[in-house]
């Protein structure tokens, strides 16, 4: 079976999609590790920022189109996830469709509604090394699938005001669902996004590195080769850049996304 690494936070803005699609990239990537994975990134976040980025923005509008939507309420249809996953040029794509918003309505009242994503890549035939799901921002059924289906998460956050509350409640969810499901969920590590240098920066950061361990905690600024990799459809790791001093950001960061790829590879060993 993968290895399957929920990427979480309850809270929009902290750059969840843009470390899901890098740490695919990074995974896919056979110069960042010693051997490239087959690896699928699954979009379960409604607002689809990482298949949109990814090329896949007529899927996402499309009114016709089969999607997580139609599967993930019907049991019988669980095996068509074979038919959406979408082939690109590093890694394949589970995309998120529009009327995935609509899901986690439906899904309070269903059965076994939070158990629903896990049976569905369960089906997946493909022999990935590696299934990263992109988390919606926010505590529900489509989250708390995320987690049951992958029992590992990678948080994401930024070293702001409220890093530590979204924290506590994300971790106090997971103790919830292991306590429920009789499950145990793994941290792997977090990634702390686009870190500014002043005073709550600084106190924030400090406070994941504590509770943490430094060496769980990668460090990401912000960068101008994120955002061109992006607008190229790529992560960054197939990114073009088109002076040199993008193609110096994009190796820095790059060598941080290489040791947070080999970091997830090491808790899977």
């Amino acid at each position: 079976m993968a290895n399957r690494l929920t990427v979480a936070m309850q809270k929009g803005g902290v750059g969840k999609s843009t470390t899901t699609i890098n740490v695919c990239g990074a995974l896919a990537c056979a110069e960042a590790l010693a051997d490239e994975n087959d690896v699928l990134l699954v979009d379960a976040d409604p607002q689809g920022f990482a298949t949109i980025t990814l090329g896949f923005r007529d899927y996402y509008v499309s009114g016709d189109a089969v999607s997580l939507y139609d599967l993930m309420l019907d049991f019988e249809r669980f095996s068509e996830v074979n038919d959406i996953i979408q082939s690109h040029e590093e890694f394949d794509v589970l995309p998120a469709h529009g009327s995935n918003f609509k899901l986690e309505r439906e899904l309070w009242s269903a059965n076994r509604s939070l158990e629903r994503l896990d049976m569905i890549l369960d089906e997946v035939e493909s022999d990935y090394d590696y299934m990263l799901i992109d988390s919606p921002p926010n505590l529900g059924p489509l989250a708390d699938g995320a987690l049951l289906a992958a029992e590992n998460v990678l948080f994401v956050s930024r070293a702001d005001s409220i890093a530590t509350f979204s924290m506590n409640l994300l971790t106090q969810e997971i103790t919830q669902l292991e306590r429920e499901f009789q499950r145990d969920i793994g941290i792997v590590g977090a990634v702390v996004n686009a870190v500014t240098r002043n005073k709550i920066s600084d106190d924030r950061l400090d406070w994941f590195l504590d509770n943490l361990g430094e060496e769980n905690v990668f460090i990401v600024p912000e960068t101008v080769a994120i955002e061109g990799a992006f607008n190229q459809g790529h992560s960054v790791y197939e990114f073009e850049p088109s002076n040199r001093h993008r193609n110096q950001k994009a190796e820095e960061v790059r060598e941080i996304y290489d040791r947070l790829a080999d970091h997830v590879e090491g808790h899977y060993a």
